[in-house]
C-alpha cells in the first residue's frame, strides 16, 4: 500500500536529513539512511505511476526556494535514478525541475560542488 502513501512518507523522510541532531556533524549517514529508504524501501516497491508520482513529488521539494543543500543533494541523487528508469515517462518531473521555484539550470551554479554534481546528473538522466 505503499502507493497512496509515497508522498507521505517522503514529507517526512526528507526533513530528516537536515534536522539538527541528525545523527553524525556532516549529515553523512542519515543521508545515507534515507537515501537507501527511498530506493529499496520506497522506490523499488512502486509502480510505474507510483514512480512517476515519486519524481514529480522529489522535484517539487528539490526546486523549492526552502530546501536545504543536504536534502537537495539527496533529492537530485535519488530523481536522477527514477528519471533514468522512467526514461521520457515522467514529464511532470521533468517540467517541474525546469520551470520550479528554482530551476535545474540555476541549481548547476550552486555554490556548493555536492550540488552542481548532482544537479548536472539529474540534467544528464532527462
Amino acid at each position: 500500500d505503499a502507493e497512496r502513501h509515497s508522498e507521505y512518507v517522503l514529507s517526512q523522510l526528507l526533513p530528516m536529513i537536515s534536522a539538527p541532531g541528525g545523527g553524525s556533524s556532516s549529515g553523512k549517514h542519515p543521508a545515507d539512511c534515507v537515501t537507501h529508504i527511498l530506493r529499496c524501501g520506497l522506490g523499488e516497491r512502486l509502480s510505474e505511476r507510483g514512480q512517476q508520482a515519486m519524481a514529480t513529488a522529489l522535484a517539487n521539494h528539490g526546486t523549492a526556494r526552502s530546501c536545504p543543500e543536504a536534502t537537495l543533494t539527496v533529492v537530485l541523487k535519488e530523481l536522477a535514478l527514477l528519471l533514468l528508469q522512467l526514461q521520457e515517462v515522467a514529464a511532470d518531473a521533468r517540467d517541474s525541475l525546469l520551470q520550479g521555484d528554482r530551476p535545474l539550470l540555476t541549481l548547476i551554479t550552486h555554490p556548493a560542488r555536492t550540488v552542481r554534481l548532482a544537479a548536472c546528473q539529474c540534467l544528464w538522466a532527462l
